[in-house]
């Protein structure tokens, strides 16, 4: 639903109630996958929702991505962030290869304002029918932009490294090892 659809006279006898149904597609597919895959199946579907918002919530940066590469040539790739994190000390935030905030947040908290706008205005004019998608549009498009916002502002904590310790030695090589590496292989290791 648009705003300039919903300002438009008359506009409350469009017939859109049909797209309603076409909205059933994604989950529908996602439900009948994990069915499929999985016995604990219907334990999966909690994540439904989560999925449907981040879905939601990108279109913003995928349109971006996909704009970006039809038309220009060359530039630079932000790739996902590994954070190697292992056990329960390891914190993302800490990391140094984390993305910073871009274009993409402003955005996303311009079209979750759109879309309380619009519901608004919905709500106005008498179609109530689109409130429930204009809401959860907005709540989608904020979710994505306050965890990009989220990650951006974390504290990062100081690390604190341990040096080698010079004054001890360094542990002997298994020489014994090597020489059966070299008679199987014929060249020393690596």
């Amino acid at each position: 639903a648009s705003l300039p659809l919903l300002l438009m006279p008359g506009s409350t006898q469009l017939p859109l109630s049909g797209l309603g149904l076409m909205c059933l597609g994604p989950p529908l597919v996602y439900a009948v996958s994990q069915k499929e895959l999985y016995p604990d199946w219907g334990k999966r579907l909690w994540a439904l929702p989560l999925l449907v918002l981040i879905g939601i919530g990108i279109a913003w940066a995928n349109t971006r991505a996909v704009w970006r590469g039809l038309t220009r040539w060359g530039g630079t790739f932000a790739r996902t962030p590994k954070f190697r994190l292992e056990g329960q000390n390891g914190r993302w935030a800490d990391s140094d290869y984390r993305l910073q905030a871009d274009g993409s947040t402003v955005g996303e908290v311009a079209l979750a304002l759109y879309a309380l706008t619009t519901a608004f205005v919905a709500y106005v004019t008498g179609n109530q029918g689109m409130i429930p998608f204009l809401l959860l549009y907005a709540a989608s498009f904020g979710a994505v932009a306050g965890m990009g916002l989220a990650q951006t502002l974390a504290p990062r904590r100081k690390r604190n490294r341990k040096l080698p310790d010079l004054d001890k030695p360094e542990p002997k090589k298994n020489t014994e090892m090597h020489k059966g590496f070299t008679e199987i292989h014929g060249e020393k290791p690596l």
